[in-house]
């Protein structure tokens, strides 16, 4: 599976799709995730702390 989060800006918008992003993981452990986001929000580091790439 291959999943698509859209967002940013905010930890608001953040911290619920790596929440999501872990579930899934732990469900399906081959799924690929991408991350989109501004250069300028907070997305910009927590994402790649959590593992996750961001682009």
């Amino acid at each position: 599976m291959k999943v698509i989060f859209a967002g940013g800006g905010t930890a608001g918008h953040i911290y619920p799709a790596v929440a999501i992003a872990r579930y899934i993981s732990q469900e399906a452990p081959d799924s690929k995730f991408l991350f989109i986001g501004t250069k300028q929000g907070l997305e910009k580091e927590l994402v790649p702390a959590e593992g996750f790439d961001i682009t």
